[in-house]
């Protein structure tokens, strides 16, 4: 229809792909906003769905599409990053691609905007901002049966501290990114139980490396590479 666009098209199972159409959102006055809204194509020739047609105030929630795992491994399912407008902070939900049920893997924690899985699948980690000023913090726990604490807080603006940039295959420790020692981003490991930054993994003595460089393993969560640039890609 016009205005409306197709974003991210993915494999939900050998059935079914999921497809975000963007479109302008008929919630906003006086302004221009937009809105993403997953169909569910399957392959069968069948007519597509709108996965989110029961969702909870799913009218008025603008990004329906943020998927945060695609779980390879379970044909009935992908999760997603959920943030409904009666919530102060993003929950990650679990979405049956047939019937479109949602069921809560991670609740909601205040102005936590982001959730991420290791390579099983497991959710355990979140970050966000606080309402005010330029703060960030990461909530993570070592195990989907710990309860998740604030492992990192602190204002980039203002101190020294550490982004969160992917899980190692070991439970219990994190990659984090910081430029706290030598003054340029790199990469350290975190130990999520002393809540300390470990050694350097990886640094560049001239060039930063960015959160989203960082190349790992699904089948096992290994570490395999990490990306920088100088005259060009590396």
């Amino acid at each position: 229809e016009p205005g409306q666009s197709i974003g991210t098209v993915g494999w939900a199972s050998d059935e079914r792909i999921l497809v975000s159409v963007e479109m302008p959102s008929p919630a906003a006055v006086g302004v221009r906003a937009g809105q993403t809204r997953l169909l569910v194509v399957p392959l069968d020739g069948s007519s597509p769905g709108y996965l989110g047609r029961h969702w909870p105030h799913q009218e008025f929630s603008q990004f329906q599409d943020q998927i945060i795992d695609w779980l390879w491994d379970d044909p009935d399912h992908v999760l997603i990053n959920w943030w409904q407008p009666d919530q102060n902070g993003a929950s990650a939900r679990r979405v049956n691609v047939k019937t479109g049920r949602l069921t809560t893997v991670a609740r909601s924690i205040p102005f936590v905007t982001d959730w991420a899985t290791d390579h099983r699948g497991q959710v355990r980690a979140g970050w966000g901002s606080p309402p005010t000023g330029t703060g960030y913090f990461l909530y993570a726990r070592a195990s989907p049966d710990d309860a998740f604490e604030k492992v990192i807080d602190f204002d980039p603006f203002e101190e020294a501290g550490f982004f969160f940039a992917g899980f190692s295959e070991d439970p219990a420790k994190i990659y984090v990114i910081s430029d706290a020692e030598t003054g340029r981003n790199a990469v350290y490991s975190y130990d999520l139980a002393s809540k300390r930054r470990g050694p350097m993994v990886f640094g560049h003595p001239d060039v930063d490396v960015d959160v989203g460089s960082l190349h790992f393993s699904a089948r096992d969560g290994r570490l395999l590479a990490i990306g920088y640039v100088t005259d060009r890609p590396r």
